[in-house]
Formats: structure tokens, C-alpha cells, sequence
């Protein structure tokens, strides 16, 4: 090969290089399949809880009922409930106390951040069956009172939540008033029922809907 071609063929060589070279740097990036996924859906205090009696019972999250969720600011990190021999910071930790129920059990679940433990607390003597809690009790006299006055059966009537009212909130159809220096007005409790939400406030031994309901 004389040298004329010899460098003929070296330039045609590199001109090929630079094109292909500035046709891969031109294409558009594609973004990849995860870069264009949605991200998953941050789980509530309540899926947690219903996650974790779940998996205690080996059932699926659906069969697991949530019955009351209240936000709470616990006295220490052991959730204000303790187990013997352990030892917790005194901190207080915001987080939410859950109740759930599933094969005709019901469970008090603490959860705070991503954490959630079912709370086992020691039973005295009696028959051993846990007493309901003054939030339980505030919502199923609220359960009551809805089925009253729409004349259908209590278990008709699902809790999705209670709140505690502070001085400044407000519970729309309702008056709330707050007595000086109290750092709670009362609880807002959530109910449904046939797919109609029904909100209650409950003030010491009163309880209301708000708005009312009208017969009819």
C-alpha cells in the first residue's frame, strides 16, 4: 500500500470515529424505570399497627380492623408502656397509640416514627380481661349514640379515629370550649357508617355531634 492511500484510509478511519463519538453524545438519556416509579406511599401509625398484629398472627393485614388511632406524647420512650427489666429514656416521644382488632382480640399497639410494638400489660387477678380505655370508652359511647340516632345495630358503626382538641381547634358544627388553663377541650371521634362520615365531640360526661344530626 503506497503511502497516499495509507493516509487516505487513516482519515476516512477517523472521521468515522468522530461522527459515531457525536452521534452517542447527541442521543437524549433515557431515564431508567425506577428514575419514572412513583414513590411508594408513606405508611400511617394505623398500617403500621394492623403490619404488626398481622404478622403476630399470621393473617393477612386486611383481617386486622383498626378501631381507634390517637396521637399521644409519651412520657419516655418505652411508649407509656413499660416491660419489666427494661430501661428507656426519659424523653417524650410523640407517636400515636392504636387500637386494632382481629380474630375477635383486640391489641393496644404503640407506634412512633417507623416503629410499632403491640403493648402487653401485666393482669392482676379477676378474670383477666382487659378493661377498655378511658379513649375506648369515650368512642363507644360516641358508637352509641350515632346508632341511636340513626336506628342501626353499634357494630354497624365504624371507629376511624380520635383526636384530642386544644385550646385554638375547632370542630366544625360545633361549640368547643376549652376551661382556662387546660391543655385539653375534649376529643373529636370520627365515625362512619354506609360510607357517610359522622364527627362527635366529647367534653367530660357530654357528648354531641357536629353538626347535629336531623331526624329524617
Amino acid at each position: 500500500m503506497t503511502g497516499t492511500r495509507r493516509w487516505y484510509l487513516c482519515a476516512l478511519l477517523a472521521v468515522g470515529s468522530t461522527l459515531a463519538a457525536c452521534g452517542a453524545a447527541d442521543e437524549p438519556s433515557r431515564p431508567s424505570a425506577d428514575a419514572t416509579r412513583p414513590p411508594p406511599p408513606a405508611m400511617t401509625p394505623a398500617d403500621r399497627a394492623r403490619a404488626v398484629v398481622a404478622t403476630r398472627l399470621g393473617v393477612p393485614t386486611e383481617d386486622v380492623a383498626v378501631i381507634a388511632v390517637t396521637a399521644r406524647d409519651f412520657p419516655d420512650s418505652s411508649l407509656d408502656c413499660p416491660q419489666p427489666d427494661m430501661m428507656y429514656q426519659q424523653v417524650i416521644t410523640p407517636g400515636h397509640e392504636v387500637i386494632v382488632e382481629a380474630q375477635g382480640r383486640r391489641f393496644d399497639v404503640r407506634v412512633a416514627g417507623a416503629g410499632a410494638r403491640i403493648c402487653h400489660r401485666r393482669k392482676g387477678g379477676g378474670s383477666g380481661k382487659q378493661r377498655a380505655t378511658p379513649v375506648e370508652q369515650l368512642a363507644e359511647r360516641a358508637r352509641a349514640d350515632l346508632a341511636g340516632h340513626l336506628q342501626c345495630a353499634v357494630a354497624d358503626i365504624t371507629i376511624s379515629g380520635i383526636r384530642a382538641l386544644k385550646p385554638g381547634d375547632a370542630l366544625p358544627g360545633c361549640n368547643l370550649s376549652c376551661q382556662p388553663g387546660s391543655p385539653v377541650c375534649g376529643y373529636a371521634v370520627a365515625l362512619f357508617h354506609d360510607g357517610r362520615r359522622y364527627d362527635y365531640l366529647v367534653q367530660d360526661a357530654e357528648l354531641s355531634p357536629c353538626p347535629p344530626i336531623v331526624p329524617g
